[in-house]
């Protein structure tokens, strides 16, 4: 498996788990100092203070 198809099954994992309403599981795809850029807040940092 190539870095494209692996990046393509991640997201479409990803996809799977919004559509589904499965949050934790989102959460286990990101690494523990995961940065999310959300608008209105900002950045939160670390998958706690995104959970």
């Amino acid at each position: 498996m190539n870095d494209d198809s692996e990046i393509l099954r991640i997201h479409h994992e990803w996809i799977g788990l919004e559509e589904s309403g499965k949050d934790e599981g989102i959460l286990k795809l990101c690494s523990k100092d995961v940065v999310w850029l959300v608008p209105g807040l900002g950045a939160l940092h670390g998958v706690e203070e995104v959970r």
